[in-house]
């Protein structure tokens, strides 16, 4: 669903993979959109992504810091 509240239909891809500096995400699906069109982001990670750490968002610097479980 778009921001616009109209259904929207975009690209799916299995990267295997995903780096992020020394972290190593095995993901299997990434959706491929635009995201500064709506956000100030790089990119997005979801809960498939983020269940493998403890995550800490450290507001005074704006980081988020991942650490392995």
């Amino acid at each position: 669903m778009g921001i616009d509240g109209q259904s929207q239909r975009v690209p799916v891809v299995d990267p295997g993979r995903v780096v992020i500096g020394s972290l190593v995400l095995p993901l299997s699906e990434v959706v491929v959109t635009d995201l500064l069109a709506v956000f100030r982001a790089d990119g997005l990670l979801g809960l498939d992504a983020l269940q493998h750490f403890r995550v800490t968002l450290e507001f005074d610097t704006r980081y988020l810091v991942l650490r392995p479980l």
